[in-house]
């Protein structure tokens, strides 16, 4: 799917950023609802998906720009075929167990490192390294 395009972008110095369309989820709170997906396609066994509702980290701004903050306090997570639920960040070690307690190996691999500053790498690894 346009993959000698994406490369000559790439090699041209140019950033990719992706952005999917999930569709309509059936969420833990009953109702439905269509979200957009936060992570690459890389994240096939644990979708995480923006909550449109979310609240935001303090900001900081100048002439328009945001240079610190303003990042979105929880989002949609979804493992295999069960409903996805809201997870605000500061549950993530609580929800370990549920996410990842079936592969041991990410306990180790993330002894020190399971906060929330290393999901993408939770995520990827699961995803590669886990059955």
């Amino acid at each position: 799917r346009g993959g000698a395009l994406v490369n000559a972008l790439r090699r041209a110095g140019y950033g990719l950023l992706f952005r999917q369309c999930a569709g309509i989820l059936a969420l833990s709170d009953g109702e439905a609802r269509q979200l957009s997906g936060a992570f690459p396609q890389f994240a096939s066994k644990i979708k995480v998906y923006y909550d449109p509702y979310a609240g935001e980290t303090a900001s900081v701004g100048i002439g328009g720009f945001t240079v610190a903050g303003g990042d979105a306090k929880s989002y949609y997570f979804k493992k295999g075929s069960e409903v996805a639920f809201r997870m605000h960040k500061k549950n993530y070690d609580e929800e370990w167990e549920h996410l990842y307690g079936d592969c041991k190996s990410i306990n180790k691999e993330f002894k020190d490192k399971m906060g929330w500053s290393k999901v993408e790498k939770h995520l990827f690894y699961y995803d590669t390294k886990c059955e």
